[in-house]
């Protein structure tokens, strides 16, 4: 082993201090001159029964093949090599921990990772010396590198709208742990008293990454015309699967409006999913004040 003096970061010459390997025990010559707070550092080595490479790359524990001294010198340069590894993959995993879904840089996640939120680059080692905080610090950065709890990205159109300010697309909430809402207000039709003749239509897309087995409800809600049926559609997609419907009815009662929900819920697997919510008016005639309303919420199965 090697000895340092805490305060000064210099080493404790040998010849103060003797060691016996057997017991793994340090002895100092004359307790009265020591300095008050002493560091020892002693070659570590990592083995395993069968060789383990880690998904970061470029770190490679052996086989041990028997009961020698062997395997992979935990110095600093080993610490250095991990961390250089790490820091190639950390730009492609997603940090959701403001509620949004953005790339980790080297420093937000180091930041993330320390107690305090204060620190943005590695804590540095002295005279050599690895610590215990170097390799919790190794662990948290880690598990921030995981399937983020439900990572969105979105991709929304709509077409057939004058006025997108306050219609088509409105009102939309997400939070990554639980769900996802939205709701499309269509513009009246020019015969029922309004100023649209078009037919009005958009999609609202998202790719989630569950990081659990997850229980799925969607949930659809919203008014449509009682003149026709098919028209006034909106649907909630899973993976190109029909979750939810609603569509107006054949009464033939013109500009009247009627409403409609639909529900379903489902248990699915870890992984990542698109989900949609699409509405189509298919004609501009017979709705107002219609407004459908899409939901998708999550919670971890029992």
């Amino acid at each position: 082993p090697n000895m340092y003096d805490a305060w000064t970061g210099t080493a404790y010459s040998s010849g103060n201090w003797s060691y016996n390997a057997g017991t793994k025990t340090i002895t100092l010559n004359n307790t009265n001159s020591a300095p008050s707070q002493l560091i020892t550092s002693n070659e570590v080595f990592l083995g395993c029964d069968q060789v383990f490479t880690n998904g970061f790359g470029g770190v490679v524990v052996p086989a041990l093949t028997s009961n020698v001294l062997t395997g992979v010198s935990l110095n600093e340069a080993w610490l250095a090599n991990v961390r250089t590894n790490m820091e190639t993959v950390i730009p492609y995993y997603k940090d959701t921990t403001a509620g949004t879904c953005t790339n980790w840089t080297k420093a937000n996640v180091i930041k993330q990772a320390d107690p305090n939120h204060t620190q943005t680059n590695w804590t540095p080692v002295v005279n050599g010396v690895l610590l215990p905080q170097h390799f919790v610090e190794l662990k948290s950065v880690a598990d921030l590198l995981t399937v983020p709890p439900n990572c969105f990205t979105s991709s929304c159109t709509e077409v057939g709208l004058i006025n997108t300010a306050s219609h088509g697309w409105q009102n939309e909430s997400f939070n990554p742990a639980s769900g996802w809402s939205e709701q499309f207000v269509f513009e009246d039709s020019h015969d029922c008293g309004g100023s649209n003749s078009n037919a009005q239509e958009g999609v609202c897309c998202r790719s989630v990454s569950l990081s659990v087995k997850t229980v799925i409800t969607y949930q659809l809600s919203g008014n449509t015309e009682r003149d026709s049926d098919v028209v006034d559609s909106s649907w909630i997609w899973r993976c190109g699967s029909s979750k939810a419907h609603i569509e107006g009815s054949l009464e033939f009662l013109n500009c009247q409006m009627g409403s409609h929900t639909d529900s379903e819920s489902e248990t699915v697997d870890p992984g990542t999913y698109q989900f949609c919510f699409e509405t189509d008016t298919l004609d501009g005639l017979q709705h107002t004040s219609m407004v459908h309303n899409f939901s998708i919420s999550f919670a971890p199965a029992p």
